[in-house]
């Protein structure tokens, strides 16, 4: 039986009018299994974002198969895509991706926008934002967080939803040591409640925190 995500032979190529063919993943195989806690190691352009858009469902590789949670998101249509975004993997963006000008709530409000089944959205945001510890951040406008908190605000908008699969790009690049200890005590907690997380990094230190590490470099994943 296979794990929550597949990778098989899956290559990514890019290319534009102006540049040659960029080779962001080449016949890269990875399988993860439901509830690991999972990090991607590798230098600046090795592959490492490229993976995780793909398991993301927001892209699709050039040869290949993608599966996550049984569904071969190679097949699907941008619909089909939408809803396994939001219903069944969540990422917390490098950049944080949130709504500078709008408060902490509205930007939790923003995953009910694609959803059919918005009941008891205020009591799921409550919860979020109290496992996070920004309930008293509710009604602040993001661009007067700090960065760790700009983080939290991420992580709690990207478990709303209580989607299985948790994405992480990066996510304590831009922090302090305290606030990335902080940070990764969350992901540990998510990861003891049952969520799937795959954590993309270049800190060796937050690496070995995970259960287990994958390498990869030039788009090949070469251990794991």
């Amino acid at each position: 039986m296979g794990g929550i995500i597949e990778l098989k032979d899956v290559t990514k190529i890019y290319s534009t009018k102006d540049t040659p063919e960029i080779i962001a993943l080449n016949k890269a195989n990875l399988t993860v299994e439901e509830g690991e806690f999972l990090s991607v190691c590798g230098v600046s352009g090795s592959g490492k974002s490229t993976l995780l858009h793909l398991i993301g469902c927001l892209d699709k590789p050039t040869e290949g198969t993608v599966s996550v949670k049984g569904s071969v998101t190679t097949q699907m249509n941008e619909k089909e895509l939408a809803r396994m975004r939001n219903g069944t993997v969540s990422i917390v963006l490098q950049d944080f991706g949130l709504i500078p000008s709008r408060t902490v709530y509205d930007n939790l409000v923003v995953p009910f926008y694609f959803s059919s089944n918005r009941k008891g959205m205020n009591d799921k945001i409550k919860s979020a934002l109290e496992f996070t510890g920004i309930a008293d951040l509710n009604q602040r406008p993001v661009i007067k967080l700090s960065g760790g908190q700009k983080q939290r605000v991420a992580i709690a908008r990207a478990i709303v939803n209580d989607n299985p699969i948790l994405l992480a790009d990066e996510p304590t690049g831009q922090l302090d040591t305290q606030t990335k200890k902080q940070i990764m005590e969350l992901f540990h907690k998510l990861n003891e409640k049952g969520k799937t997380i795959i954590m993309v990094t270049h800190d060796i230190d937050m690496a070995k925190e995970t259960s287990r590490i994958v390498k990869i470099a030039d788009g090949s994943i070469m251990e794991s």
